[in-house]
């Protein structure tokens, strides 16, 4: 009996070095498995992401409409995932008979590649696309609904956020620029350098049968037969405009006897720009930027504005 005994421990301890082996096998076996099963389901869940349809973000913000004279503009903001909400506006006046033209949309939307599809929040009743093809945006809306037959915003736009406001006064090649813009500009060049106004048609006095109003900066440009005629400028300081004036300048300085008013004059194009006092020391004022018309002329001829050395001093 004494012999038998260690023949059953060395069985024993077989027996648990093969049930031990067994359970590493199917231990082994198991995390093999897992591994399989944990890479297939990344790959379906990679699968099903490459099918999702990408978000252009390029359509968050506010778009300024280049039109030469519909005041048109559009809002996209993101709401969740590929939600948004969508703000169109648009307006037009005639210039024949100051009849107004203008419709607005309030609503929410998702984006789908290259296009949005909205309803207006009011009813949701009024729906329509947004379709961009680089900066070239189309609208289309059921025009029953939405209480307008067109609202004519089709065309280029530019995002606001992407205009750089220029210096006051540059001079390039004799032509006088303010803000970027010069005379003979359309409106819709001048939306591109000054972005949206905050009012176009015709002048509320009637003079100008077509303006561009803006807050910031606070300017009015008239229109006249397509093209940018004037550009008044207010709450400008006398230290902006002497010091945008550039050194190279080689036209003529004129003035009022008062030196209330001060002329850049280039007799070559006609560019005449204006600074006008509007306070009691002069420190600040007014620019208006026009051809020379008549009345300078008169007034130089007559001595009413009188013609300095090569400055104002």
């Amino acid at each position: 009996m004494k012999i038998k005994l260690p023949i059953i421990l060395v069985g024993i301890v077989l027996l648990l070095t093969a049930c031990s082996s067994d359970d590493s096998e199917k231990k082994a076996d198991i995390e093999k498995e897992e591994k399989t099963i944990s890479k297939t389901v990344n790959k379906e869940e990679e699968s099903t992401k490459e099918q999702e349809p990408t978000l252009d973000e390029s359509w968050f913000g506010d778009w300024v409409f280049l039109s030469d004279d519909i005041n048109g503009s559009i809002q996209i903001q993101k709401e969740t995932d590929n939600q948004v909400s969508v703000y169109i506006e648009g307006s037009s006046i005639s210039t024949v008979n100051n009849s107004s033209y203008g419709n607005a949309i309030e609503g929410s939307g998702t984006i789908e590649d290259n296009k949005i599809a909205f309803k207006r929040n009011i009813d949701g009743t009024c729906t329509g696309t947004l379709e961009k093809n680089d900066n070239m945006i189309t609208l289309t809306t059921d025009s029953e609904a939405c209480n307008t037959p067109q609202i004519y915003l089709d065309g280029e736009y530019i995002k606001a956020d992407s205009i750089e406001q220029e210096p006051l006064i540059t001079e390039e090649n004799g032509e006088f620029f303010v803000y970027g813009v010069t005379l003979g500009d359309s409106p819709s060049f001048v939306k591109h350098m000054l972005g949206n106004p905050t009012f176009e048609g015709p002048s509320e006095d009637g003079f100008y049968p077509w303006v561009l109003e803006y807050d910031k900066p606070t300017a009015t440009i008239s229109i006249f037969e397509g093209l940018m005629n004037s550009i008044i400028v207010g709450n400008i300081s006398l230290d902006e405009f002497t010091n945008g004036i550039p050194g190279e300048f080689t036209g003529k300085f004129y003035k009022t006897e008062d030196d209330t008013t001060l002329y850049l004059y280039n007799p070559e194009n006609e560019h005449l720009l204006i600074y006008r006092a509007e306070s009691e020391d002069l420190s600040t004022g007014s620019i208006l930027f026009q051809h020379a018309d008549g009345n300078f002329h008169v007034g130089v001829e007559n001595g009413w504005i009188i013609e300095t050395d090569s400055s104002w001093e």
